[in-house]
């Protein structure tokens, strides 16, 4: 910038080709990358897969709200919150949410064959079975004591 000096203090004057009206400087329009993260393929049991896949999902969400601290600058609080809520819409946490239904099919029919083999070792009789059953017992329980323990 040019000075002038007047009487009365100094006088600044600008630049002819910076008097006219000047458009701001474009902005370049920023946008959150979306959020996507695949779901992990694993190889296993059902329980190997299911604690592979929540893993994964843990990993890349630490991963994911890394990476939305470093921009909290851009969010308000609540778009914050929804950027970080986001990933619950992503295929890992949604695989996360099928192995574990997976898993707990699994739990649900090893219990359903555990009652299946529990009503098979012991079979409903009659009193006149029951009776035989407790004559037998009676009878091995003599023959244990009787024998020489030494």
């Amino acid at each position: 910038m040019s000075t002038t000096e007047i009487h009365n203090g100094i006088s600044y004057s600008t630049p002819t080709d910076q008097r006219r009206y000047q458009e701001p400087p474009v902005q370049p329009e920023w946008r959150a990358p979306k959020v996507a993260v695949p779901a992990l393929k694993a190889e296993g049991s059902v329980v190997e897969r299911t604690h592979k896949a929540i893993l994964h999902a843990r990993d890349e969400q630490r991963r994911h709200i890394a990476e939305t601290d470093v921009l909290r600058a851009h969010f308000t609080e609540d778009g914050y919150r929804a950027r970080l809520a986001e990933f619950a819409n992503t295929a890992a946490a949604k695989a996360v949410d099928t192995e574990f239904a997976a898993v707990t099919a699994h739990r649900d029919a090893a219990l359903a064959n555990v009652d299946k083999v529990r009503r098979d070792l012991s079979k409903n009789g009659d009193t006149a079975a029951e009776l035989r059953a407790s004559r037998y017992r009676d009878r091995v329980i003599r023959t244990l004591d009787a024998k020489d323990s030494g």
